[in-house]
């Protein structure tokens, strides 16, 4: 895998990006599918004690960041730039919701 020249439609910074594409080239592809599932499921069952109250907001936040930090991974393998365009789209639909209902 080559790098890409980082531009404005990448989601990390230039030593952030390198330790993600470096991970691309490390782990196969599989693997790191399997543990950013792994880690987005411990985000889900997290936010959840959260809400019962059996975790605190530190807990949260680190699985924010586990679940990010696999999420970048995938991006790079599956298309940076075209998870940052898609990222882009939606975030256009969710601020036309935004104009269309507007808190009253």
């Amino acid at each position: 895998m080559s790098a890409q020249e980082p531009d404005d439609k990448t989601l990390l910074s230039l030593s952030d990006r390198e330790t993600v594409l470096e991970a691309a080239r490390r782990y196969p592809q599989k693997a790191q599918c399997e543990v950013a599932q792994e880690e987005c499921g411990d985000l889900v069952s997290t936010l959840s004690r959260y809400y019962r109250r059996r975790v605190g907001a530190d807990q949260v936040i680190e699985g924010i960041a586990d679940a990010l930090n696999m999420l970048n991974q995938l991006a790079v393998v599956f298309g940076e730039k075209e998870v940052a365009d898609m990222q882009a789209r939606k975030l256009a639909v969710l601020r036309e919701r935004f104009l269309r209902r507007p808190i009253a």
